[in-house]
């Protein structure tokens, strides 16, 4: 329960993996989607390929904390986008 700048934070200083709030989100969407069906397609394994991706970038030090929060303020922090909006491999129902 925590706002997405709380996660990014959290996420850039690894008090908590993006892998970890990744998964946390796919498994409520699990939870709930078959009672509210606001998920109409998914990228799962995408999505978790990304955290990892994020966590080994930020685990790198490539980037000193001060840069990531300027130039990749949300990096590893998981969000949904409605289908209206055209994303590779996924579903785009354009208000249909």
């Amino acid at each position: 329960m925590h706002s997405a700048v709380e996660l990014a934070s959290k996420i850039r200083n690894q008090e908590i993996t993006s892998l970890e709030v990744t998964q946390a989100f796919i498994g409520r969407i699990k939870e709930v989607n078959t009672i509210i069906n606001c998920v109409v397609d998914d990228c799962f394994e995408e999505a978790l390929q990304a955290a990892k991706d994020a966590d080994e970038l930020i685990a790198s030090e490539k980037y000193t904390l001060d840069e990531l929060e300027k130039e990749k303020p949300f990096l590893g922090v998981p969000i949904s986008v409605k289908d209206q909006i055209s994303s590779k491999g996924l579903i785009n129902c354009g208000g249909f």
